[in-house]
């Protein structure tokens, strides 16, 4: 009798677990829709080097939410000329499908996201599908299209026991749901049909009560969100006039937060998330969109679209990417926040591409490595482990060690006791490159954790730690109030060949025998190439006289190959002589140690000279013969200005350079003193990326960065 009590007990409690929402304290999401086409275009997601399912390495790694878009007949993609292999369509039902049966597979919830659209839709683009062009002015059969389509998707998903935790209905609705009736070749929206909030609410509500009448017969009870990209007062009087207008029967306020768009900090999206809480106490409030970059460069020909960072998180790294999102998330939560999801943080780059260029427009922003497509366990994929918001007053702690001339092959450990109770866990460590091998975390300021490395999984393989730096055979580290960082050579108390990146500066002198100097200057080495990339050539900047500098931030212990070029082509390289050859049995060589370090020679010579770069406040003392001057806008689409002063008349010539350093086009050749160069793109024919514009007048030369975003 007892027995049959209990199981008769369990029993009911299973059918209120089935029938209630998943109980969730804080979503930890990211927007994963590129993943399955990412993998037919030739992405390998690894981590630690090795291949795994990527749905895996985010639920292994924290993630609970997976969010996912769902367009309606997004036939447009049938025009991209793809490689082999990749399917003509994806983000449409069947696409969805498997990547609901992913996630939920790997044990994590589901964010559906209706865009009620053929195409992305944003605050300036909500084009109604086409399959509903015929009613677009028709409200009572549009609406009656829109709950149809919901509760047919969200019906056949139930069926197949995938039916999302979530459902979004719209994406980015600032404007309102399917404001538009058509695009035009750009995909701008056209053909305007309405902006009556009445409308509105009736295009919500439909698709509301479509999820809420499937839901009321599913085992998952589906939560319903609203999403409106940007943070201030129009979020405040965005959700005002949606309620006001009846638009009511909603679980979750959500937005989209880019600092690089919407400009607002940290701290004043949490003033708004508790605003908003004690305003609107029933709902849920969600960042349902952000992002954040760990690197300033561009691995494909697909600008990037995030380029602006907040200077308290700049310079940009993966640590201080990681670092953007751990204290962005501890702000929510302090602010009675519910989740925060990442956007596109597995859009690598490949072959494939999108309707305006080949690659990714987020390669600087994901969590994999470019071209090895590895989990990079430094950066900001870190940010959905829990444990780092135990405490809101944790502070990011690295650890480093040297392993140069130790066995790697089986992986690094660091085994580290960060709760101060006498047990010491092992945690795999990142490989950074050149033998320098990482571990971070959060820990409260104050503590004192014991750690010791060990090569391979095996702790027994354990460095012997010098009694000199040690306690117990252990290392000691003591947590600051701030960010820190601690790196030793293995199994010694010498501090890791650099813990910070130095400057390499690499100095010519030519046209000195006669060199031909008319197009300009430039260098190659082992710093211009990007995991595994080959090299670039890159531009020099002119000095003084015939000296021309190049200086690049490299990590300590780095060191590599170059050598200098009289032109932008391959076969204008110089020939160094076998006396200073230092790598690859015909090139220069540099070394990188615990300090900056600056290497000048004359061109095709071992002679060197002195050099000390002239400070921004000197040049300012020095007659200027010429000056070129940053475009603006920038980046920019369709037109920039590119202003440039020439003080003595001369031959000016402005040329665009690739980041191959090869000539595209020469916007200026002419004799004159000054002026304004108008770059109008506006033709389409050069794409999107960051390019090189040069200015030669006289024996002046200097070039600048531009990026163009179609």
């Amino acid at each position: 009798m007892k027995r049959s009590f209990i199981l008769f007990s369990l029993f009911i409690l299973m059918l209120l677990l089935v029938n209630t929402a998943v109980a969730q304290d804080f979503y930890f999401g990211n927007d994963l829709s590129y993943v399955n086409q990412m993998e037919d275009c030739g992405a390998d997601f690894k981590e630690w080097m090795q291949p795994k399912d990527v749905y895996d390495v985010y639920s292994e790694r924290g993630n609970d939410l997976v969010r996912v878009r769902l367009w309606v007949d997004p036939v447009w993609q049938e025009d991209l000329n793809q490689p082999a292999g990749v399917k003509p369509i994806y983000s449409n039902f069947e696409d969805v499908k498997e990547t609901i049966q992913r996630s939920k597979a790997a044990g994590m919830q589901v964010l559906l996201d209706f865009h009620y659209s053929d195409f992305w839709a944003d605050p300036g683009r909500q084009v109604i599908p086409s399959r509903w062009y015929d009613v677009a002015f028709d409200e009572q059969a549009l609406a009656d299209s829109v709950y149809n389509y919901t509760h047919k998707v969200l019906s056949d998903l139930n069926d197949e026991g995938l039916m999302p935790e979530m459902v979004q209905v719209g994406n980015e609705t600032n404007s309102g749901m399917m404001t538009h009736r058509s695009m035009d070749q750009n995909f701008d929206a056209t053909e305007p049909i309405s902006i009556s909030w009445q409308r509105h609410a009736r295009m919500f509500n439909a698709g509301i009560q479509a999820v809420r009448d499937v839901s009321a017969s599913s085992s998952v009870n589906t939560k319903v969100a609203l999403h409106y990209a940007g943070v201030g007062s129009g979020l405040d009087w965005w959700y005002q006039n949606a309620i006001s207008n009846g638009i009511t029967d909603f679980d979750v306020i959500g937005f989209s937060y880019y600092y690089a768009w919407h400009g607002s900090s940290i701290e004043a999206v949490g003033d708004q998330i508790e605003s908003l809480s004690q305003t609107y106490p029933d709902k849920e409030i969600i960042i349902l969109e952000t992002g954040y970059p760990w690197t300033d460069k561009n691995f494909d020909s697909s600008g990037n679209i995030i380029t602006d960072t907040t200077p308290e998180y700049d310079p940009v790294s993966p640590a201080v990417q990681l670092d953007y999102l751990v204290n962005l998330t501890k702000e929510v939560m302090a602010s009675g926040g519910d989740g925060v999801i990442f956007w596109e943080s597995a859009w690598v780059t490949t072959s494939c591409t999108t309707p305006w260029a080949t690659g990714s427009s987020h390669d600087h922003v994901v969590f994999f490595e470019p071209f090895t497509d590895n989990f990079i366990g430094n950066g900001g994929g870190l940010w959905m482990n829990s444990d780092f918001y135990a405490d809101m007053n944790s502070v990011q702690v690295i650890y480093k060690v040297d392993m140069n001339g130790q066995d790697q092959s089986n992986g690094v450990y660091i085994a580290i006791d960060e709760n101060e109770d006498g047990s010491e866990e092992s945690r795999r460590m990142y490989h950074e490159g050149d033998g320098i091998y990482s571990y971070t975390t959060y820990l409260s300021p104050g503590t004192e954790t014991t750690s010791f490395f060990h090569a391979g999984s095996d702790p027994q393989n354990r460095e012997s730690v010098p009694a000199a730096c040690a306690t117990s055979g252990d290392r000691v580290t003591t947590v600051e109030n701030e960010n820190m960082e601690t790196g030793y050579q293995w199994g010694t108390c010498d501090a890791i060949a650099g813990s910070g990146s130095q400057d390499l500066t690499l100095t010519v002198a030519v046209n000195m025998e006669g060199q031909d100097t008319s197009s300009g200057v430039y260098v190659t080495g082992d710093f211009t190439a990007e995991n595994g990339s080959g090299w670039t050539i890159e531009p020099m900047q002119h000095e003084e006289g015939h000296v021309y500098s190049y200086t690049v931030t490299v990590e300590p212990g780095e060191e590599g190959g170059y050598y200098f070029l009289n032109g932008n082509n391959w076969t204008d390289r110089e020939t160094v002589p076998q006396a200073c050859v230092g790598y690859y049995d015909a090139d220069r060589g540099y070394f990188i140690n615990n300090e900056s370090m600056t290497y000048a020679y004359y061109f095709g010579s071992c002679d060197t000279f002195d050099f000390v770069a002239t400070s921004i406040d000197e040049q300012a003392d020095i007659p200027q013969k010429a000056a070129l001057h940053q475009n603006y806008p920038n980046p920019f689409n369709p037109t920039t200005v590119i202003p440039y002063e020439v003080n003595e008349p001369a031959i000016v010539d402005l040329k665009l350079y690739n980041m191959l350093g090869q000539e595209v086009r020469t916007l200026v050749s002419d004799f004159k003193g000054a002026g304004t160069y108008y770059f109008n793109l506006s033709a389409g024919d050069l794409p999107s990326g960051t390019y090189i514009y040069k200015l030669i007048a006289g024996d002046f030369s200097a070039n600048k960065k531009l990026t163009l975003i179609k």
